[in-house]
């Protein structure tokens, strides 16, 4: 099954599930608290790999997360950390960013493409 862009979180998180469900996954939108933002940084501290699913509109705060993630385990800022997967559907417009997050992590189109990588890496 090809997921899209109106892919429900829950979806995605069943399909992580079913590969590893030792996993703890984390998604700020089950954290609505009038602390969520700073929940969801101190969350992304502790992250030993994250996977972003980008919506329809590519600057939302998964942007922010990613960056934040990045800036966190990469060392030299001159390589992709493999623990970061990005997925962007190829109906998600414009793509002029999609070139930019390869300098990020591992971009993949469909979750299930995403959760094959992730099998190779966790």
């Amino acid at each position: 099954m090809e997921h899209g862009r109106d892919v429900p979180g829950f979806l995605i998180k069943d399909k992580f599930k079913e590969f590893f469900p030792e996993l703890n996954l984390f998604d700020s939108e089950d954290y609505t608290s009038e602390d969520w933002f700073a929940n969801n940084m101190r969350t992304l501290k502790v992250f030993r790999a994250m996977f972003v699913m980008v919506p329809d509109f590519p600057f939302s705060l998964i942007a922010l997360e990613a960056g934040f993630f990045y800036a966190t385990y990469c060392s030299d800022y001159s390589s992709s950390l493999k623990n970061l997967v990005i997925c962007w559907p190829e109906i998600v417009r414009p793509n002029f960013v999609k070139k930019k997050l390869y300098k990020l992590g591992h971009v993949v189109s469909t979750v299930e493409k995403g959760v094959k990588y992730f099998r190779t890496i966790l």
